[in-house]
């Protein structure tokens, strides 16, 4: 049977999983449907996962421990073979949690027993819980302090706010994936904080620069002149200074005739390179089609310095259909003396709440992103 909840019902591995035995996914496993897994169980169950295990998609000693007591507490147990429950998900295990997930997808949530841990809440039994409206998702990078600086964004208000990180070595396409399943997270009206990686403006056009959408340069979008994978650089940039990015947001547009888009180009091409180039924009494209389907209320970028490139960002806020936040400053991460993680502007200096909006690097950035008057606010 098809999975029926958003949450799982959008990833191929899952729904293996739901109707092939041999699909079952176990210790040792790894990717975005153990981390979908992860997710529900802490929801579901109130199950506490290692965070190095959530941030690596990794299905390691604490999520086997999660799975197995949530299937003692459910009884899944399969008779023909089994005399008590594993620590496997397989079709039983993924079917409870996928119905778990439609009924909180629902608005209703019935929960049993002495009481459940959600968030800072204590549910007493028999509770219902009612979610509705949008959500704020943090897209992190799985480094410090950034990982750390989500965590605390999320708990400071966990109905309503969701983590889903990227671990390093993802390609574009699995990249791709990670963000339409955070957008669809985030609803209608929500809002998406991309942070990961790093970004720059050009200091000769606004339609130039570069950004990143997974964490060390797993996927580079670049400006108007950005150089792509098989492209020969001009004869006089210094080796140290040259950067391939792995597509570009004006790679589409088609310039005045008798000239022709890359991607054109690229179609009628039998190369290998061209071929990567049309994978890379195909990823590109299926984020830039989520974002435009989703109808979102606004899209934070906490890269450095992108509110400079305002050609380039205005363009992808053209292809997303959505408000694009950037900073015309670098942004930075710092562990305080309290242990907390604050996100705010390089040269801001340290102050109250009541000191903003003349800095940002007050105690509110350990739990929001900064607030600054070298914000940018790009529209389609």
């Amino acid at each position: 049977m098809p999975l029926r909840s958003s949450w799982f019902s959008g990833n191929e591995r899952c729904q293996q999983c739901a109707v092939i035995d041999a699909k079952h996914i176990l210790l040792g496993d790894s990717g975005l449907h153990v981390f979908l897994i992860q997710k529900a169980l802490t929801l579901l169950h109130g199950s506490v996962i290692e965070p190095t295990e959530l941030d690596q998609w990794r299905y390691g000693a604490s999520t086997s421990a999660a799975v197995l007591r949530y299937k003692e507490a459910r009884t899944i147990i399969n008779r023909t073979y089994q005399q008590k429950a594993d620590d496997i998900v397989g079709k039983m295990t993924m079917a409870s949690l996928d119905e778990g997930m439609h009924a909180f997808e629902s608005g209703l949530l019935l929960l049993g027993g002495a009481g459940l841990m959600f968030g800072r809440i204590l549910l007493a039994a028999p509770r219902v819980i009612k979610t509705s409206g949008p959500r704020m998702v943090v897209i992190s990078e799985t480094a410090q302090p950034w990982s750390k600086w989500a965590d605390q964004f999320v708990a400071a208000e966990p109905k309503a706010r969701v983590k889903v990180p990227i671990p390093a070595g993802q390609s574009p396409a699995n990249i791709a994936r990670v963000y339409k399943h955070a957008i669809a997270l985030a609803g209608a009206g929500g809002t998406v904080i991309i942070s990961v990686g790093h970004g720059i403006p050009s200091d000769v056009s606004k339609d130039d620069g570069m950004f990143d959408l997974g964490p060390l340069g797993s996927f580079k979008i670049g400006g108007r002149n950005a150089l792509l994978v098989g492209d020969q650089p001009p004869s006089d940039t210094p080796k140290n200074k040259l950067v391939f990015h792995h597509t570009q947001v004006f790679y589409a547009d088609s310039p005045p005739k008798p000239y022709r888009s890359r991607k054109a180009d690229d179609e009628d091409s039998k190369s290998t390179t061209a071929q990567t180039r049309l994978n890379n924009w195909k990823a590109y494209e299926d984020i830039s089609a989520a974002f435009k389907a989703q109808r979102l209320y606004s899209v934070i970028m906490l890269t450095c310095r992108i509110g400079g490139a305002s050609g380039m960002i205005r363009k992808v806020a053209q292809q997303w259909g959505t408000p694009i936040t950037g900073y015309k400053r670098r942004i930075v991460g710092q562990e305080q003396a309290n242990k907390r993680v604050r996100v705010f502007l390089q040269g801001d200096p340290e102050g109250s709440y009541y000191q903003w909006p003349n800095t940002s690097n007050t105690p509110a950035s350990e739990t929001f992103f900064p607030f600054s008057r070298d914000m940018v606010v790009l529209h389609p």
